[in-house]
């Protein structure tokens, strides 16, 4: 996986897009260009595992600055390529981390992943910018200390958003996506 430790191989196609330390001990490297989080032991000597997340849409960045979708045709023609969905990630601010915030950029959307399983247990967010979660080139995200995320947009989105932390009384700390507790 790795020429020398902490570097992605030549071959590989990998694209570092961040890289953020777990309190697990691991280091976390937003692969953007293949879709994925690395996940690297903080030596950099090891790659953990290989954390999948949902390929890009066929989204890319137009030569003119335009956001293109597959199928366009000029003006709106593919400069950059699609770009990707590993863009940035942060964790919950719990011990243990259970849940990281993942931005994937190519689709506009927020995963909310479950940090043990790697598995996307919600969403948020869509292509747009008439309105709150909606993203035009969504391209980070930060967690402050009592638990709201921010969003930055960047090129034609311009923007900072916020999301407060909703603490729910069920027992599992969970929200139903409408604003409501389970």
């Amino acid at each position: 996986m790795t020429d020398f430790p902490g570097l992605f191989a030549a071959g590989d196609g990998g694209h570092p897009h961040c890289v953020v330390g777990g309190n697990d001990g691991n280091v976390y490297a937003c692969d953007r260009g293949d879709d994925r989080i690395e996940v690297f032991d903080k030596a950099l000597t090891h790659l953990v595992r290989i954390i999948p997340v949902v390929p890009g849409t066929g989204v890319t960045l137009g030569n003119n600055g335009a956001v293109c979708t597959a199928g366009t045709s000029p003006p709106c023609a593919p400069g950059l390529g699609t770009a990707g969905s590993a863009w940035d990630l942060r964790f919950t601010n719990d011990a243990v981390q259970t849940y990281f915030f993942e931005i994937d950029g190519g689709n506009e959307i927020m995963h909310t992943m479950e940090r043990a399983s790697g598995a996307i247990v919600a969403n948020l967010g869509e292509p747009g910018h008439d309105g709150g979660a909606q993203f035009t080139f969504l391209h980070s995200n930060t967690v402050d200390s009592k638990g709201n995320v921010y969003t930055g947009e960047t090129i034609n989105g311009r923007r900072i958003q916020k999301f407060l932390h909703v603490e729910c009384n069920n027992g599992n700390g969970q929200g139903n996506g409408n604003g409501n507790c389970d």
